[in-house]
C-alpha cells in the first residue's frame, strides 16, 4: 500500500505540473529573422512629412502619388504583393489597417480602397537579393468627397513565407511578417466636431464570454481618439446596477462602428427587462471636452439567455466549472488506478497463498508416505 500511495503521489504531481506548464507558455513567442522591410517615401506637400505614415492634404478631384521602398536583405530574390485597405475600428476599440471592415458602417461612403490604385506592375513585385525596389500608388480623390479624414493603409506581404508553427504543451503559435503603411488623407480640412451615436444593443458572446454589446458608431469623417467609455446595465424594475464596465484610450476610425461589450463575468445571463446607460468622453485636443450619453431599454428572452449561458466558455463561471471538472477527473483517474492496483495485488496475494497451500499439502503427503 505504501508503494501504491507513492505511485499515486507521483501521478498527481506530474498532472499538476502539466497544467501549470500549459498556463505559463501562453505568452511565449518564437524568434525569427525578418529578411525584408518596407518604408514610405516622403510624398509631396505632406502635412507632416516626419510622420511614419502618409499624412496628406488634398482637394476634391485631386490626384496624389505615393511611393514605398521594399528592401530585400536576403541572399535570394523575393516576391512581395501589396493591396490597399480602408481602416476601421476593431472590437478592442482600436484602429485596424490590414483587413476588410465587416460590417461596413452605413456612413462610410468613401473607402480609400475604392479610389487608390497600385501600379499594375507593383501589385506583385520581384526584389533581387540585397537590393531595393520602389513601388507607386495613385490616390484619386472623389469630386464629391466631404471635408474631413479618409483613412486606410498600404499593406505589404512577402510571398512563400515559412510560417513558424509551434505546438508545445497544447499552445499553437504561428508567425508571418507583413507591413502596413497608414494613409491619412485630409480632404480640405478637419471637421469641426465628431458625431457619435448608439446604434443598437445585442446580447451574445465576446471572445466566448457572456456579454451585452452596445454598438457605437462614429458617423463623421474624423479620427476620434482618447475616448473613455463608461457603461452600466440596470434592472428596469428597481434601477439596481447589475453590470458595468469602463474602457479608456479607445480610438475610432472615421465612419466606423464597433461593439462595446459589457461582460457578465461570473454571473449567468437572465431573462428580463434592462436599461443600458452609456457615456463616451474624448480628451482629443482637436475637440476638447466632447461627450455623448445614451440611455436605452432592452429585453433578454429566456431562450436567448439559456443559449448564451450554455455556449459561454471563457468567463469566470466556465473557468471555475472547467477547473472543477479537471479536479474531479484527476481524482476519478487516481481512484481508478488505486482500485486497479489494489485488485491486481489482491489477486496476486490470493494466488501466492493458494500456491503455498498446495506446496504445504504436498510436503505433508510426502511425510505421511515416508
Amino acid at each position: 500500500m505504501k508503494k501504491i500511495i507513492s505511485a499515486m503521489s507521483l501521478i498527481l504531481l506530474l498532472l499538476g505540473n502539466n497544467v501549470s506548464a500549459e498556463s505559463s507558455e501562453e505568452t511565449a513567442q518564437p524568434k525569427s529573422d525578418v529578411s525584408y522591410s518596407v518604408k514610405k517615401v516622403k510624398a509631396a506637400n505632406e502635412i507632416n512629412e516626419t510622420n511614419s505614415f502618409y499624412d496628406l492634404r488634398a482637394t476634391v478631384g485631386e490626384k496624389k502619388e505615393i511611393q514605398a521602398i521594399i528592401t530585400n536583405a536576403s541572399n535570394h530574390p523575393i516576391f512581395v504583393k501589396s493591396q490597399i485597405f480602408t481602416a476601421f475600428t476593431n472590437e478592442n476599440g482600436a484602429i485596424t489597417y490590414n483587413d476588410i471592415p465587416n460590417p461596413v458602417s452605413k456612413s462610410l461612403k468613401f473607402k480609400l480602397s475604392d479610389f487608390t490604385t497600385i501600379e499594375s506592375s507593383d501589385k506583385r513585385v520581384e526584389v533581387p537579393p540585397h537590393s531595393e525596389k520602389t513601388v507607386t500608388s495613385l490616390i484619386d480623390v472623389p469630386n464629391n468627397a466631404p471635408d474631413g479624414v479618409i483613412l486606410g493603409a498600404w499593406y505589404f506581404e512577402k510571398e512563400d513565407q515559412v510560417v513558424e508553427n509551434h505546438e508545445e504543451k497544447g499552445i499553437g503559435i504561428a508567425n508571418k511578417y507583413s507591413y502596413s503603411l497608414a494613409i491619412k488623407v485630409t480632404v480640405n480640412q478637419e471637421i469641426d466636431k465628431p458625431e457619435l451615436n448608439l446604434k443598437k444593443i445585442t446580447t451574445g458572446l465576446s471572445n466566448y464570454r457572456k456579454a451585452i454589446q452596445a454598438t457605437i458608431e462614429n458617423e463623421s469623417p474624423g479620427i476620434v481618439s482618447k475616448l473613455t467609455i463608461n457603461a452600466q446595465i440596470l434592472n428596469q424594475k428597481n434601477n439596481k446596477i447589475l453590470y458595468e464596465r469602463q474602457q479608456e484610450e479607445v480610438t475610432m476610425a472615421p465612419n466606423s462602428s464597433f461593439s462595446y461589450p459589457i461582460f457578465l463575468m461570473d454571473q449567468e445571463m437572465k431573462a428580463g427587462d434592462y436599461i443600458l446607460n452609456i457615456e463616451a468622453t474624448t480628451e482629443d485636443p482637436k475637440w476638447p471636452s466632447q461627450n455623448w450619453s445614451w440611455s436605452q431599454t432592452f429585453r433578454i428572452t429566456k431562450e436567448k439567455a439559456q443559449q448564451i449561458n450554455q455556449e459561454a466558455l471563457n468567463d469566470n463561471v466556465s473557468a471555475k466549472q472547467n477547473k472543477d471538472v479537471l479536479i474531479v477527473g484527476i481524482l476519478f483517474l487516481s481512484l481508478s488506478v488505486v482500485v486497479m492496483l489494489f485488485l491486481i495485488i489482491k489477486k496476486k496475494c490470493k494466488k501466492k497463498k493458494k500456491v503455498r497451500k498446495i506446496i504445504k499439502r504436498t510436503k505433508m503427503k510426502k511425510r505421511v508416505t515416508r
